[in-house]
């Protein structure tokens, strides 16, 4: 007696390895998913954007700035003003230096405050002291600071920045972001 199919015995050893791989195969999906989440979080949240952010609005500030002479609210290696034109692009609608930008550390931020220069003066001739305007905007670039460092030589200006790279489990510990930004000042 020749009977076609299978005997029940062979069709639960077959369902059992089926759901044995199937899980074999969730787990691997589910911790896919899992690791791009935590990359995903790590290259477009915290640190590696606020120090992406930091870096593009100093070079922007410093580029629009003017070289000929040194930056006259350079305070201290943890902050720094920049005196620059409004319209860098045309010094016709802003031949005078009308704006600037204080960046510095508050409550482990860096933050940039921009306002006016009052009156806006000629970069060769500058008054002494130079009238800041009270603020007009405000922003924070980078949140968990741990130290920025800024110097100037000649037309060039460097900030050091280091963010501490905060991890919600307590069980992996990250190394700090530091971003090194040299940008040259208009001539």
């Amino acid at each position: 007696m020749n009977k076609k199919g299978f005997t029940l015995i062979e069709l639960m050893i077959t369902m059992t390895a089926m759901v044995i791989v199937l899980m074999a195969l969730g787990l691997v999906l589910v911790d896919n998913f899992r690791n791009y989440s935590v990359m995903h979080k790590r290259m477009y949240a915290g640190p590696v954007t606020d120090a992406y952010i930091s870096q593009q609005v100093f070079d922007k500030m410093i580029r629009q700035s003017y070289s000929k002479r040194p930056l006259a609210g350079y305070v201290s290696d943890t902050e720094i003003t920049v005196y620059y034109y409004e319209h860098p692009e045309d010094d016709t609608l802003s031949p005078k230096i009308d704006r600037y930008a204080y960046f510095h550390i508050e409550d482990g931020n860096l933050v940039v405050d921009y306002g006016p220069v009052t009156p806006p003066f000629d970069p060769l001739v500058p008054p002494d002291p130079i009238t800041l305007g009270s603020s007009d905007r405000k922003f924070i670039l980078a949140q968990d600071v741990t130290s920025v460092n800024f110097s100037v030589d000649g037309a060039a200006v460097t900030m050091v920045l280091t963010i501490d790279n905060k991890v919600n489990d307590n069980t992996k510990k990250e190394p700090a972001i530091t971003v090194s930004v040299t940008a040259f000042r208009n001539n």
